[in-house]
């Protein structure tokens, strides 16, 4: 009797030592193991051991100080299974995270639990911006913080997080006496630029119109009659208005020098017998800045070429920064090298200011691309004479490298003499091959 009791017991040990020891995994909500079930192992479970290590795999847009207080894990802490759960749907409910996981095994001391946190975030991220309410950026980012830690300049769009930090604007700013219920959403800003949008629920007004104050440099009916085409009529939002000045006011300052415009308010107010508003902005026209030194990079050609092609410095040493000239000799350079077969040829201009002086050296990167060479000439809509006619008058050689704007001249040149009675409707179809690096022209006649 004495002998089987001393068996039964050697084995309960075993079978605790070895639940023990085992490791312990947690998985996301949608990829959730069952609970084990065997009791020596539930009763392991239900025991607190403290975390001795701890780290966070998988963050990009979250620090792992972030993830871990979101989580409500920290070194020191003893813990359970049921722990680690409550941690993970915690991070799950935040909106920020797609899937997480945790692992768990005992530690090296093994006097503890070592623990991986696994996360998936929601991808992707957008930046933050706000409309019409009644709070500067700065108070509308700090409440968010102070209310979420996992809040930044940059947020995923999910339905949870976005509700949330909808429901905390809408308390902070109701304490304010504000009463609209606030939203967000991923709006287009500006051409193809995406932000999540915190704004009033309700339909915003039109501009009706737009008035300068502080402008002197350029008259206040010029800059009116700039915005007016794409501003009058357009759905009132600050971001987007923002970027109508940018595209239609400050060209205007840049080309005369001003380079460092701004437009530090904007106000609305309701037009009279109207539902839209009137936006007026103020103008801080800022310094004069001179044109220093042009530098141009990444161009196969000389510097005599460049020059001759681009026309970049004013006729008087020392006078203001014409932007408009720099982006016009810039355009003049692009289509140089489009006509010697570079036709994905691209550039960006890089600004360095010397504050001291007022003054503004450019540089302006070009990105050629590949060379083309002209390939073959296809002809569509003449009879057999009419297309002899054509490719005896066409003087693109093949292999030479390919004119991206001698198709179109040389339909026009084929208009202009009239070499064909009742000539319809032409058009040039230019077709690249990126492998070879050659370009066969279609010329279509009706």
């Amino acid at each position: 009797m004495t002998h089987r009791y001393n068996q039964i017991m050697r084995l309960l040990v075993l079978v605790l030592g070895i639940s023990l020891v085992l490791p312990a995994q947690g998985q996301s909500r949608k990829q959730r193991q069952p609970d084990r079930t065997p009791a020596a192992e539930s009763a392991a479970d239900s025991r607190t051991w403290p975390i001795r290590a701890l780290r966070v795999e998988g963050n990009q847009n979250y620090t792992e100080e972030q993830v871990l207080s979101v989580a409500g894990l920290r070194v020191g802490q003893r813990v359970t299974k049921e722990s680690f759960d409550q941690a993970r749907d915690r991070l799950l409910a935040s909106g920020a995270f797609e899937n997480v996981g945790y692992s768990y095994q005992p530690a090296a001391s093994g006097t503890g639990y070592s623990v991986v946190l696994t996360v998936q975030e929601v991808q992707p991220v957008y930046p933050v911006s706000f409309e019409d309410l009644p709070a500067t950026r700065e108070e509308l980012e700090a409440e968010l913080r102070r209310n979420d830690i996992l809040f930044g300049p940059k947020i995923p769009a999910s339905e949870a997080l976005l509700t949330r930090y909808s429901q905390i604007l809408q308390e902070f700013l109701a304490a304010k006496g504000f009463k609209e219920k606030v939203i967000g959403r991923v709006t287009i800003q500006g051409t193809d630029d995406l932000s999540v949008v915190f704004r009033p629920n309700t339909v915003p007004p039109s501009i009706t119109e737009v008035q300068f104050l502080n402008a002197r440099v350029v008259h206040p009916t010029d800059l009116k009659k700039a915005v007016h085409s794409t501003a009058i009529g357009a759905v009132y939002q600050e971001a987007r208005f923002r970027k109508i000045l940018d595209y239609t006011i400050r060209p205007l300052y840049e080309e005369r020098g001003y380079l460092g415009v701004s437009f530090p308010k904007i106000a609305i107010e309701p037009a009279k017998g109207t539902k839209g508003v009137i936006v007026t902005v103020t103008v801080d026209e800022g310094p004069v800045y001179s044109l220093g030194d042009v530098k141009v990079e990444g161009v196969p050609l000389t510097k005599e070429q460049i020059e001759s092609i681009a026309k970049f410095r004013p006729e008087e040493e020392g006078a203001p920064v014409n932007f408009r000239i720099i982006q016009e000799g810039t355009e003049r350079l692009l289509i140089g090298l489009r006509r010697q077969g570079y036709i994905k040829a691209a550039a960006n201009t890089e600004r360095k200011i010397d504050e001291e002086k007022k003054k503004a050296d450019l540089v302006i990167r070009v990105d050629p691309g590949p060379q083309f060479l002209f390939g073959t000439l296809k002809i569509d809509g003449l009879d057999i004479h009419g297309e002899a006619a054509i490719k005896k008058l066409w003087a693109l050689k093949a292999g030479k490298p390919f004119d991206a704007g001698y198709p179109d001249y040389f339909l026009n040149r084929v208009r202009q003499d009239g070499i064909f009675d009742n000539l319809g409707k032409t058009r040039a179809e230019i077709v690249p091959d990126e492998k070879s690096l050659a370009v066969d022209v279609i010329l279509h006649f009706q």
